[in-house]
């Protein structure tokens, strides 16, 4: 099954307002961004009903990568079906 995703970029103090306008399922970040906000990025990802995707380092394989989208947008999407 192909998948596709539409990939948007901003900087951490940004994201609030992006998420709101963009309503992704998943959000990417790395463990190290995660690490510096945790509580609020959690609050962010439950307010839009996203997943986070939190990857060790910025070097994740892409068929990593791809598997940790699959299963958080999956989930996403079943949170907003509730």
């Amino acid at each position: 099954m192909a998948a596709a995703a539409r990939v948007k970029d901003c900087t951490v103090s940004a994201a609030a307002t992006m998420a709101t306008k963009w309503l992704p399922l998943a959000i990417v970040l790395t463990q190290a961004t995660y690490d510096h906000d945790p509580e609020e990025l959690e609050a962010l990802a439950r307010d839009i009903r996203a997943r986070l995707v939190k990857l060790p380092d910025e070097s994740v394989a892409p068929e990593v990568l791809q598997a940790m989208l699959l299963t958080a947008v999956a989930e996403a999407e079943r949170l907003r079906r509730r």
